[in-house]
């Protein structure tokens, strides 16, 4: 895809200039069906919405930590992870 574009595959994203990542999002969107660059993006969404869903019902460990609202890539909840539990409840 990249070699359609006229880019390198080893160049990043923020070298690229504003014509080759329009070429981009248009090649993108050519091979997905899609009328709009924020096509892409929904796709990227419902993607990995459904890719939670399907880990919860799975039950495995890491979807029983989404399904519960903890860090589910090892991080500890001891001290930290106010962000994934939520704010405190003060009694």
């Amino acid at each position: 895809m990249c070699n359609r574009v006229g880019v390198r595959s080893s160049t990043k994203l923020k070298e690229l200039r504003s014509d080759q990542v329009e070429s981009l999002y248009s090649l993108l969107t050519w091979y997905n069906g899609l009328k709009t660059s924020s096509g892409i993006h929904k796709n990227l969404i419902r993607f990995t919405r459904k890719n939670k869903e399907r880990l919860v019902k799975l039950n495995c460990h890491r979807g029983r930590r989404l399904r519960f609202g903890y860090p589910s890539r090892g991080q500890r909840t001891r001290s930290n992870s106010r962000n994934s539990r939520g704010a405190r409840v003060v009694l």
